[in-house]
């Protein structure tokens, strides 16, 4: 269900936007995608959108050193 919801995003959307990035985010998180499943013009958004929620690029925790 979620292939099929992020396959209809990515046909309607037009120029992307912040609600593409956040759905985006949300299905690497739900491991239904990876990141490299994200159009490059959205991995720099996604990338800072994980990253600011303590995320890495999987998704998991980001471990403090």
């Amino acid at each position: 269900m979620s292939r099929l919801l992020f396959w209809l995003l990515m046909k309607t959307a037009k120029g992307g936007g912040m609600n593409m990035v956040i759905v985006m985010v949300s299905l690497i998180i739900w491991g239904d995608i990876t990141f490299e499943q994200v159009p490059a013009k959205q991995q720099g958004a996604v990338k800072a959108k994980l990253e600011a929620q303590g995320l890495n690029e999987n998704g998991q925790p980001i471990e403090a050193v």
